[in-house]
């Protein structure tokens, strides 16, 4: 489900209500990793881009046809600079939709690295290198921990199955929803 899709936008519509409708939070760890997965995709294409400009560049020199014409220029964004650029556009998306990113707490630090090596969930199974994927989870898992102290009627919407069985072993209500469901879920979340 994407930024533009009916249903996305029907939950930013009820998020951005006066009086609100639906709270949205999203603890740090998510919102970047939704923010970088979405920037690797432009910076690929960026990169796609120079490269092929720079192939160009090297197959023109001795090329009998394009020999002593001058390289064209092309001027890209560098990767920082893109970075940068999302992280803004991400904060200003989050502001006009009523989306609370929840700020990175040391506490979830500590705890998540207890989790880690008490094997607890969501790290309860797979190999050491299999669980160390999952230590932006468990900073998810300690966010919605803490939410669920403010806020007992917490519903944790979630497209990862490992991160949703940790939600329920932690009595946090979870939909669980695969990505090529999400779209159903959240059709019939706003139908309640």
């Amino acid at each position: 489900m994407g930024i533009k899709d009916p249903d996305f936008q029907k939950l930013l519509k009820h998020a951005s209500a006066k009086p609100k409708r639906l709270h949205i939070l999203v603890p740090h760890v998510a919102w970047e990793e939704w923010r970088t997965f979405l920037l690797e995709d432009r910076l690929m294409r960026v990169r796609e881009l120079r490269n092929s400009h720079e192939k160009l560049a090297r197959k023109m020199v001795g090329d009998y046809l394009l020999d002593g014409l001058e390289c064209p220029k092309l001027t890209l964004w560098a990767d920082k600079e893109v970075d940068d650029h999302s992280k803004k556009t991400m904060q200003v998306f989050a502001a006009d939709n009523g989306i609370e990113v929840l700020k990175l707490v040391v506490d979830h630090a500590d705890r998540a690295w207890e989790r880690y090596f008490a094997n607890a969930p969501p790290f309860n199974s797979g190999t050491r290198d299999n669980r160390r994927e999952h230590i932006p989870d468990s900073w998810i898992l300690e966010a919605a921990i803490d939410l669920k102290t403010r806020h007992p009627n917490l519903l944790a919407f979630c497209c990862d199955e490992e991160l949703s069985d940790a939600f329920k072993c932690c009595a946090i209500e979870t939909v669980y929803c695969p990505p090529e469901k999400a779209r159903e879920a959240t059709r019939t979340f706003l139908e309640q």
